[in-house]
């Protein structure tokens, strides 16, 4: 048995486990900090309307979209990927888990979860009947608002600590139809607790209240910081990523352990496997499918 059929062994227990997962109690992550104890040296970008540019020669230097020579054949592969996304949205469209609100994460870095999220997203934005809004969510380290030229401008944490800058604010337009980004923000310490709170609830309400909109989030590895766990209590669904040959065992287990008290449906999504493409392209994507209980094996 394959490291993906194990864990998604371990999925199929968690979704036959003992019904619906109790209301958390809430916490005293709940009172916000006030923005006066924000460090009087952060300085943040003022809002900018216009158009981001998706520079995808400047994204291939860095390795967040694939290079020409594969770029087709990953694009099929993420057609593959998003269509048991879009039929759970179609299906669960009045679910109150709010199916369209995707969670993209891994165990540790380096296992391919930014380059799935902006990958996903591309193709997502393709459907004639969604919009796509990617929310760069991983605050530690936000490589998607650096690549995108996003780094110094207002987002998620800015609407989250100031009444005076709201969510369709600091979302940006792209030149790609269909997309737009929020970028990560300004750096603050007390992020996890920003995560964990009533206010980011709401934010997440907000931003999902048009069903026609697929809200993506890509977050920090959930072993590296605790904001992809208080995250993922806001989610419909989960696309975890598993490197082919890298990702441990002991640190896949650890990782899915940990949103365990999430309702939202969890997915595989097997990365850099030689099987997809053959030995030419080892070390670009792939994906598998096949549907696990409830959950999915991608």
């Amino acid at each position: 048995m394959s490291l993906v059929e194990k864990a998604a062994q371990r999925l199929r227990e968690r979704s036959d486990s003992n019904g619906p997962i109790p209301p958390q109690p809430s916490s005293s992550s709940e009172t916000l900090p006030p923005t006066d104890l924000l460090a009087a040296s952060e300085t943040v970008s003022p809002v900018n309307h216009n158009p981001v540019v998706v520079n995808v020669a400047a994204l291939q230097r860095i390795g967040l979209v694939p290079p020409e020579v594969v770029r087709d054949k990953i694009g099929r592969e993420y057609q593959r990927v998003k269509r048991p996304i879009l039929q759970v949205i179609a299906e669960d469209r009045d679910s109150p888990m709010g199916v369209n609100r995707i969670m993209v994460t891994s165990a540790k870095p380096g296992e391919g979860k930014s380059f799935t999220s902006l990958n996903l997203a591309l193709s997502l934005a393709q459907e004639l009947d969604h919009t796509v809004l990617l929310v760069d969510g991983d605050v530690a380290s936000p490589r998607l608002s650096r690549a995108l030229g996003l780094g110094k401008d207002p987002g998620l944490i800015d609407t989250l600590l100031s009444d005076d800058i709201s969510a369709e604010q600091v979302i940006r337009t792209t030149d790609i139809p269909r997309l737009s980004v929020m970028p990560a923000g300004r750096r603050y310490d007390q992020a996890t607790e920003l995560m964990a709170s009533r206010r980011m609830r709401r934010l997440v309400d907000e931003l999902a209240a048009d069903s026609r909109r697929i809200v993506l989030f890509d977050s920090a590895p959930l072993l590296a910081t605790a904001e992809s766990q208080a995250l993922a209590m806001t989610m419909g669904q989960i696309i975890f990523v598993v490197k082919a040959g890298h990702t441990e065992r002991r640190a896949l287990d650890s990782a899915l352990s940990l949103l365990d008290q999430s309702s939202a449906r969890v997915s595989l999504l097997l990365n850099q496997s030689r099987a997809a493409y053959g030995d030419d392209y080892d070390g670009y994507y792939g994906a598998y499918g096949g549907g696990v209980n409830g959950t999915s094996q991608l």
